[in-house]
This record gives C-alpha cells, structure tokens and sequence, in this order.
C-alpha cells in the first residue's frame, strides 16, 4: 500500500512480507529512503532514516533518528485517507 511513480514505490507507504517484515516509511525508486520504521519478525523496530535501501547509523553504531514516530503515525494516517 502506498505511492507508486513509474511502476515503482516511491513516497509514503507500507509494505509487509509474510516473514513477518513490515516496514512503513518512504520509498524512492523502489528502495526505502527518506525516513521509516522496520519492524522485524521478532518485533524489533529499527527506526529512522535511510539512504538507498540502508539504515544510516552514528559513529556509535546507534540509529540515527531525526524525526519520530509521529512523523510516521501522521504520513501513515494520510495514506489510509487517500485510499478511502
């Protein structure tokens, strides 16, 4: 579910595998970039920002997260209303 330019996602939107991977974030060129959240099938989350299809990390090894979850919970809500 989500954006879609030139047959691959690009923008907002969620994509959920049956391995119990979800990921909900931006997508540019079908990769994930910008910011989102992975959820993996254990139900950790890595959340923050990546830049082609990796998630950018500190020097530390600790995930970068200029924006919060709310940014995700308000570009998520507005997906869900543009397919109502």
């Amino acid at each position: 579910m989500g954006e879609w330019k030139n047959d691959k996602r690009s923008g907002f939107g969620v994509s959920e595998r049956s391995s119990g991977l979800k990921y909900e974030g931006e997508w540019l060129d079908n990769v994930r970039h910008g910011y989102g959240c992975t959820t993996l099938p254990d139900g950790k989350k890595e959340e923050g920002k990546y830049r082609q299809n990796v998630l950018i990390k500190d020097e530390e090894g600790v995930v970068t997260q200029e924006r919060g979850s709310r940014d995700l919970s308000s570009a998520h809500f507005t997906i869900k209303l543009q397919f109502q």
